[in-house]
């Protein structure tokens, strides 16, 4: 009502994100896939770290994380590396990951991003990833994950990775616009 009054209005088909949360008592064990294994980043592997993240986010252009980018994230509070997750091929190369960050007053970890180079994807290393380091959230307790992807049906792929993995909708957001002439 206070929006309404001010002028504004809701914009329903503009792209909005959706909020997803899960208990981590309640996931899936982490799958077995067959060439890789999963790990939690080391302090030192910014380096190792980079190429991988920069390759799964370049279907929307040229990534921006660096090295640098990369060693000021994991410099950032509360980046834990031990929450910092990664896929391993077997020449060693790094090619899925996820962040999950802990707020540990209240045992909720968010997770983003999530990013498998693309010639690794549809294998399920992103959703095994991701299992493999919110099951280590609950080692270091953690209790509830969630997760933010955009929910219009322009993007749906990580809904649809989100939900295989147990993840469930419970808000969403609305963006609210008004003229300035």
């Amino acid at each position: 009502p206070a929006l309404a009054a001010a002028g504004f209005e809701p914009q329903p088909e503009a792209w909005w994100f959706t909020h997803h949360t899960a208990a981590v008592g309640d996931l899936a064990a982490t799958p077995r896939v067959d060439g890789y294994r999963f790990r939690h980043v080391e302090p030192h592997e910014a380096r190792e770290r980079d190429p991988g993240t920069a390759a799964a986010w370049s279907d929307f252009g040229p990534s921006k994380v660096d090295e640098r980018a990369y060693r000021q994230l994991m410099a950032a509070r509360p980046y834990r590396h031990d929450l910092d997750w990664v896929a391993v091929d077997a020449d060693g190369q790094m090619v899925a990951s996820v962040v999950v960050w802990l707020d540990e007053a209240t045992g909720v970890g968010l997770v983003e991003p999530v990013g498998c180079v693309p010639e690794h994807r549809g294998r399920g290393l992103a959703g095994a990833v991701t299992l493999a380091a919110l099951h280590h959230l609950g080692a270091v307790g953690g209790s509830l994950a969630q997760v933010s992807p955009r929910g219009d049906d322009d993007y749906p792929g990580p809904q649809r990775l989100y939900r295989s993995l147990g993840f469930r909708p419970t808000a969403r957001t609305v963006t609210w616009t008004r003229s300035l002439a």
